[in-house]
């Protein structure tokens, strides 16, 4: 018989466990010539939620730690290890305060010579070179650069960086290789007593090459050179040149030198000749030594440096031209000209300017051509000087100049008021005086308006005001003038003859028709065309009676002051009535005569009423009729009598109310497969129209069944599944359910399904209502209701059965997972753990389900439980009291210090034992009172599973046996 050990108890409850051990993945475990910063990674886990820690170290039990990193991705990178070093690696994740166990050990061996990432062996480089380093676990580093492979030529170069432990690679960037020659790189680092072997030697060319090479600006004769460089780079300076000859011989040599090298920019050799072929070469420059000239493979020709300007098909006689050109000419001159010939017209004009510049890539300026000849063409040339050359850029065709200003209005073909304005182009780009005249006669023999004006800047806007006679044709002209030249008079714009105004034409409605309304809108005709702005104001006047000679008591005059609107609505209070209508002008002059006389009929009867008379198989919903305007109201009488003399049959509907009576709105249930009869009235203050009694027969009820509850159901659950057949048809998407206190199901609660039951939370002791309807949506029904059902709720809760633990139990732990039987209608429980079976003083807990995990027990005291189970505001009576005692043992093992995982604990049955410190060899199983009731073997492993679902719900004691060492643990099974 062996001595009972102290038991550990691991119950994890309310917790989610971590993943388990990560496992490694690369580089594998020996490898061997391992670079000193090397990236350290685990199996791929796609979650960034974990947070990945690394250890290596070169004492296989991690005393002491080399290198200890972080990240939240599954790879960590290990900078500055020792070189030619066996090393040791681990690896955890975490998320939150939880943590794995630490992985398997792994191991490799870093080289023994430090590494160099960059320049690669064999490589051709640009003029700027940076050199890649990976740091070792030493300090300090040298650094040897040669163009001999023995590194024992005048161009040695060594230095030393002194890091002083910086764990990051050395990036080192060298300042003066040599052009078109080969170089040598090596280093090593060294430590106070210790130094490493060089590293291998990487060899690379050091080129000056014309690559990619472009020049910009040739069109504008200002070339720009650009070739492939370094974004950063070491190279002190470029040189370039340009030459007309190959052979950069020629008095047109420039040679330039450029130490801002941004490699987005250019290098800007400045003015060059116009159409000129040229050569160009470049070479660089660092603080020890200049490279060859490298030529472009072809040379370039300049251009003839253009402008660009809008051109208008036609020129004003004070002209503004807006002139662009690029932003490397200096200067330019514009010369303008009647005739083609240059320089040899006495009309030659001719002024110079600096062009502005802009904030892109042009610069303009504006050309302001004054008193150009009326009717003539005009020539434009410019000349263009970019600081070392000039070129004539011109036109070779003319833009004719105004005539005279352009004509508008008035119009042939419009009428007019006797006060007209005058509508030509006046301004200030037509000259400087505008002249016209206005005649009843062709030959303007005898002016009735002949003015002159006078203006620097136009007449901003304003058009002179001819005032006219009625009944006349008149005839107009203009004529414009500036300090060079007259223009000739425009051509004649004959006006029609036209008549002062008159009364308005009518339009609608038709004479003597019948309407369907008692409001609606009386139109005519404007009085002038609507296009013009220069007519006279005018207003309407309308009169519409019930008299032809418009003397009754219902005649209504009406103004109208916008002369926009010709139309204006009539509003009668008579019934199939005949009104007259008429419509004069007016102003504060003077008033026209009346429009004809036009006449209409008002509504005489209601139309589109529905149901119709002998309508069958109707909804019982409501009762709709088409709408008459001008009416104040409705009445509506309704009955099951057919001479409607039921109380309480009338209802009166008011005009802001929908079109349509709804029987809802007014509390009224109609039946099914029942004849109604209804009559309808409209109403004004003065008249009322009636409808013929018309009757229907509502349909057959088409609604879901209900199944359960049965109508008059007692002592039913009030956590209810209420039941219903499917109501056929596609349309049918889900179900609404009322449920009700009132009979009428008036105040219902609404619930929704997609499917025949729902769960609804009632309150106990009460009598419910419940009808169901199928819907296609949340909106439209494709059923009529069901009928309506009832049912008695039941009164109150069952009280709860404990299970777990047993009555006058020992508990061996300081939390315990407490179980009972569950209630049916429960929503929670109420669990009370106290000092004294009075419950005088207690810890509360309220879970959802029938269990709950009590900590913070403590040891030699009695504790004494109960539950009860509750639903809303109601609660069941307590169940029986129950006591346990609790004795703890404090020299119980720490399971994570032995290297053993046993999970999940509790278990409903399946139990996993993970050994990480050796191999398991039997595991046994006692109860409460140290009977073995389970015993299991095992050949091999670290891991092994164990099937417990054959024992009953409680405590048990597990002893693992391991390498021949017996560790107790306490399990709780639940199922």
């Amino acid at each position: 018989m062996y001595k009972r050990l102290p038991l550990l108890v691991l119950i994890l409850l309310g917790q989610q466990v971590l993943l388990s051990q990560i496992r490694l993945d690369k580089p594998a475990s020996g490898s061997k010539d391992i670079e000193t910063t090397i990236a350290l990674w685990a199996e791929f886990e796609a979650s960034s939620a974990y947070t990945y820690q690394l250890n290596v170290s070169t004492d296989s039990t991690f005393a002491s730690i080399d290198f200890e990193g972080t990240n939240n991705r599954y790879y960590v990178i290990a900078t500055g290890l020792e070189l030619g070093k066996k090393h040791f690696w681990r690896m955890r994740r975490w998320k939150g305060t939880d943590t794995t166990a630490w992985s398997t050990v792994w191991h490799f061996t870093t080289s023994s010579l430090p590494t160099i990432q960059g320049p690669r062996d064999g490589s051709a480089l640009e003029e700027y070179t940076p050199i890649y380093l990976h740091r070792t676990h030493h300090y300090n580093y040298e650094i040897q650069l040669d163009t001999q492979s023995n590194f024992k030529s005048p161009a040695l170069f060594t230095s030393y960086d002194i890091d002083t432990g910086k764990t990051v690679d050395l990036q080192y960037f060298h300042d003066g290789f040599y052009y078109n020659q080969k170089h040598y790189l090596r280093f090593r680092s060294f430590d106070s007593g210790d130094t490493s072997s060089w590293s291998a030697t990487h060899a690379f060319d050091i080129e000056f090459e014309l690559e990619n090479a472009i020049v910009s600006n040739v069109e504008q004769a200002v070339p720009g050179f650009n070739w492939k460089r370094p974004f950063v780079t070491k190279t002190g300076a470029y040189e370039a040149r340009i030459d007309t000859t190959p052979n950069f011989n020629s008095i047109n040599l420039i040679q330039k030198s450029f130490t801002d090298l941004n490699r987005n920019i250019p290098l800007n050799m400045g003015a060059v000749n116009y159409n000129t072929q040229y050569y160009w070469s470049v070479r660089a420059m660092n603080t020890k030594d200049t490279s060859d000239w490298i030529q472009a493979a072809s040379p370039f020709t300049t251009g003839d440096h253009t402008f660009s300007w809008s051109v208008p098909s036609r020129f004003y006689p004070n002209q503004d031209l807006i002139i662009r050109l690029d932003t490397f000419t200096k200067k330019a001159r514009v010369y303008y000209d009647t005739t083609f010939t240059q320089f040899k017209s006495p009309n030659l004009k001719v002024f110079e300017f600096e062009p502005t510049y802009l904030s892109g890539d042009d610069t303009q300026d504006t050309l302001r051509l004054r008193n150009l000849f009326y009717g003539k063409p005009c020539y434009l040339t410019v000349q263009l000087f970019n600081g070392a050359d000039s070129i004539n850029s011109r036109f070779n065709f003319g833009r004719s100049v105004y005539t005279y200003s352009r004509m508008r209005d008035p119009y042939s073909f419009r009428k007019y008021g006797t006060r007209v304005q005058l509508n030509f182009d006046t301004s200030y780009a037509m000259g400087n005086y505008f002249r016209v005249q206005v005649d009843s006669n062709s030959d303007f023999s005898a002016p009735f308006v002949d003015s002159t004006y006078t203006s620097s800047e136009g007449f901003k806007g304003k058009r002179p005001i001819a005032e006219l006679e009625f009944s006349k044709r008149y005839y107009w002209r203009v004529q414009n003038a500036h300090a060079l030249d007259t223009s000739l008079w425009s051509n004649r714009y004959v006006l029609n003859s036209f008549e002062t105004f008159t009364a308005p034409q009518l339009t609608s409605p038709s004479n003597n028709i019948q309407l369907n309304t008692l409001a609606f809108l009386l139109r005519w005709e404007r009085v002038y065309n609507q296009w013009s702005a220069n007519n006279d104001t005018v207003y309407y006047h309308l009169q519409y009676d019930t008299s032809a000679n418009f003397n009754s008591t219902e005649l209504r005059n009406q103004y109208k002051y916008d002369d926009n609107e010709t139309s204006d609505s009539a509003f009668c209070k008579f019934f199939n009535t005949k009104y007259y209508w008429r419509v004069r002008i007016f102003n504060t002059m003077d008033t026209s005569e009346w429009s004809e006389v036009r006449s209409f009929i008002t509504a005489d009867q209601i139309f589109r009423i529905e149901p119709e008379d002998g309508d069958t198989n109707i909804m019982p919903s409501f009762v709709d009729w088409l709408s008459i305007d001008g009416t104040k109201g409705y009445i509506l009488y309704f009955d099951s009598l057919q001479d409607l003399s039921s109380a309480n049959n009338k209802w009166v509907v008011e005009r802001n109310r929908p079109f349509f009576h709804s029987f809802f709105e007014n509390n009224t249930s109609l039946d099914f497969s029942t004849q109604y009869f209804f009559k309808l009235g409209l109403f004004t203050d003065k008249d009322t129209l009636y409808s013929d009694t018309i009757s229907f027969t509502t349909r057959k009820r088409n609604g879901v069944i209900l199944t359960s509850p049965a109508t008059g159901a007692s002592n039913v659950s009030w956590n209810v599944n209420l039941r219903w057949n499917t109501f056929p048809g596609s349309s049918t998407k889900q179900y609404r359910i009322e449920v009700s206190e009132n009979a009428n199901m008036q105040d219902s609660q609404v619930f929704t399904s997609t499917g025949i039951s729902r769960l609804v939370s009632l309150t106990p002791s009460k009598t419910y209502y419940w009808r169901v309807r199928a819907m296609f949506n949340d909106v439209t029904p494709t059923s009529d209701y069901s009928v309506i059902w009832s049912f008695n709720t039941k009164d109150g809760l069952d009280a709860p059965t404990l299970t777990l633990p047993e009555d006058s139990a020992i508990l061996n732990t300081d939390q315990y997972f407490f179980r009972w039987s569950s209630v049916a209608d429960a929503t929670a429980y109420q669990l009370q753990v106290g000092f004294d079976p009075s419950f005088s003083g207690f810890r509360s807990f309220n879970p959802s389900s029938n269990g709950q995990t009590v900590d913070l027990l403590s040891d030699g005291l009695t504790y004494y439980w109960r539950v009860r189970a509750v639903s809303g505001g109601v609660g069941s009576p307590w169940s029986e009291v129950r006591s346990f005692e609790v004795r703890l043992n404090t020299g119980t093992p720490n399971l994570e210090n032995l290297g053993l995982n046993i999970y999940p604990n509790p278990t409903t049955g399946k139990l996993i034992i993970d050994s990480k410190m050796g191999t398991i060899q039997e595991a046994e199983i006692m109860d409460s009172y140290g009977k073995l009731i389970s015993h299991h073997k095992f050949s091999s492993g670290n891991t092994q599973t164990l099937n417990l679902h054959h024992l009953s719900d409680g405590i048990y004691q597990l002893i693992i046996t391991r390498e021949g060492q017996k560790v107790p643990v306490q399990i709780q099974i639940i199922h």
